[in-house]
């Protein structure tokens, strides 16, 4: 029965990845296609996990709790939406009547002829004045986060591993400021506007613009590191890379894509050795609990089957409860953070635990059962292919910078929870505050404009 189970779940990868590029274009990590954080970081995270798991049942982590059942009942619900994202993609394009294939080599296209006609063009008055007003907001909402942490994780980092788990607990759980701007601002909208002040630096190349997202970049990672989380740093600089595809018309060689992927290698293995306690050779153990190889290749995978464990069995579907909690303070109540209490019971008490993050169909189905799971992918393709043709639709350094925050944004929300895939008020929020940015930029007061800002 595994056997069958793990071709099964290897077909249809093979599948989906054949059926997207016919749908929406080869989905290359060089040329940074919309879909590619999304599609592959999907597989590297669930397929290996589950199907070592499937073969040798090792155990690993957690699975003393998890049960061959669940991982089987996982691997059928990741078969079923590989397959059936792709049909949500092609429904947008019977809708819409426009395919992403065709609007994102449109855009790459435009790219190029952009960059080509800007390489003597100034940037304009409204351009300068944009990435000025995105830099102070940035200064001030990071001001504004870690002015209200309980304890800053950062300033702990040569600690013992359990002393920087408790301040991120805190710094986590124990926001002092409003949990609106820390969600909308901190998290979204500030990644947002330090990708479009990187496209616009991109596109135009002068010194200040430079200096001004240098800024906007350090500011932006410290303010997605409030918590001592490893994985947001790194998937901003990966939606800056996409912003260097979109923006400057050019990719990188594969060498250089090399380097980057062992300096962020490295700066894991520093993160896991300094803040988890794991030597550096264990690290690579994917045996070993807690490693950066374990985590890597199991950990989305014990997650994923421990909703299907958990849900109905354990705790009733959540149904509308998520979505109606989703901005509040009592995050615990989403089916991450139940499954984590389940998992990890001790290290949810004692602060140093958070949430058991999975691949988006392990919370649909602890929402809507086995209705969510058949409905989800379908739903999540054609809305998300909708929303790139869109995006894509003319080439600007703006639309460039938002581009690749939202493909980002989807690959990383893909593995975390199928609801925020639906409902995102937080993202809606960030692009209307940046439209509005972009407003006030291009239309100032005529009192500025007589002293000389405009």
């Amino acid at each position: 029965m595994a056997i069958v189970v793990i071709v099964v779940l290897l077909t249809s990868s093979v599948v989906s990845w054949c059926l997207l590029s016919l749908v929406a274009g080869r989905l290359s990590i060089l040329h940074a296609h919309p879909y590619a954080p999304f599609f592959y970081k999907s597989l590297a995270t669930t397929l290996p996990g589950l199907v070592l798991t499937l073969a040798l049942n090792p155990a690993v982590g957690y699975s003393s709790v998890l049960s061959s059942h669940g991982a089987t009942r996982a691997a059928q619900w990741l078969a079923y939406s590989l397959v059936a994202f792709p049909f949500g993609a092609i429904l947008s394009v019977v809708v819409w009547n426009r395919s992403l294939r065709y609007q994102f080599g449109l855009f790459s296209h435009q790219t190029i002829v952009s960059n080509t006609s800007s390489s003597s063009e100034s940037p304009a008055k409204w351009h300068i004045r944009l990435s000025v007003l995105l830099v102070l907001l940035i200064a001030i909402v990071a001001c504004y986060v870690y002015t209200h942490l309980p304890s800053i994780p950062l300033l702990v980092l040569t600690a013992s591993p359990d002393a920087i788990a408790r301040a991120r607990g805190a710094a986590t759980w124990g926001f002092l400021g409003n949990q609106y701007v820390l969600t909308v601002l901190g998290l979204t909208f500030v990644p947002l506007c330090d990708c479009v002040a990187f496209a616009l630096f991109l596109h135009y190349r002068t010194r200040l613009l430079k200096w001004l997202f240098c800024l906007s970049c350090l500011l932006t990672l410290l303010t997605v590191f409030y918590n001592g989380a490893k994985a947001p740093p790194l998937d901003h600089i990966w939606s800056l890379y996409m912003v260097y595809v979109y923006a400057a018309g050019s990719k990188p060689s594969s060498k250089q894509l090399a380097v980057v992927a062992l300096l962020a290698t490295m700066a894991m293995l520093l993160m896991f050795h300094f803040m988890m306690g794991v030597d550096f050779a264990s690290n690579f153990d994917i045996f070993h609990t807690g490693s950066m190889a374990a985590r890597a290749v199991f950990g989305q995978m014990q997650s994923l089957v421990a909703h299907f464990e958990v849900f109905p069995s354990v705790v009733p579907f959540q149904q509308w409860a998520s979505v109606a909690g989703f901005l509040s303070r009592q995050q615990a109540d989403t089916p991450a953070r139940i499954v984590m209490k389940w998992m990890n019971p001790a290290g949810v008490e004692q602060g140093k635990a958070g949430y058991a993050a999975a691949y988006y169909i392990g919370s649909a189905w602890a929402d809507f059962g086995v209705a969510g799971v058949v409905l989800m992918p379908v739903l999540v393709g054609f809305l998300w292919t909708s929303l790139f043709v869109f995006v894509t639709r003319r080439w600007s350094p703006v639309r460039a910078g938002v581009l690749a925050y939202l493909a980002g944004w989807f690959g990383t929300q893909a593995q975390a929870s199928g609801t925020r895939l639906l409902y995102f008020p937080e993202l809606v929020l960030s692009i209307v505050l940046l439209l509005f940015c972009v407003l006030c930029a291009r239309r100032l007061p005529p009192s500025f404009k007589r002293r000389g800002i405009g």
